[in-house]
């Protein structure tokens, strides 16, 4: 490693990245809660309102991630087979979160 190369961790970066997220969620969360519940105040279970926020980071010159932004209201084009496979993962998984079920549904 030369001298002026940074000590590079992915480990370390990704632990860094889910600790910003997770700040990210916890700070929003009362405003997020608060939009949910005018418009959807017989939702005790909180089931019918969620939100998908893309967490944008950017990096130093030491690769020290940072809070971009946060967008309320992500793309989910794609620009690449890449692009396609991560969206649609994400939605996929999404949908698994919120345990949707015809079951459920009629319930």
């Amino acid at each position: 490693m030369e001298e002026n190369e940074p000590n590079f961790s992915a480990e370390k970066m990704m632990d860094q990245i889910e600790d910003i997220a997770v700040k990210t969620v916890i700070a929003g969360q009362p405003s997020l809660s608060h939009s949910y519940r005018t418009c959807q105040p017989d939702d005790l279970e909180n089931s019918i309102c969620f939100q998908i926020l893309g967490i944008d980071i950017i990096f130093d010159s030491t690769l020290k991630p940072y809070l971009l932004e946060v967008n309320h209201l992500s793309s989910f084009g794609t620009d690449s087979p890449l692009d396609k496979k991560i969206k649609y993962d994400l939605i996929y998984d999404t949908f698994n979160l919120l345990n949707l079920s015809m079951r459920r549904k009629k319930k």
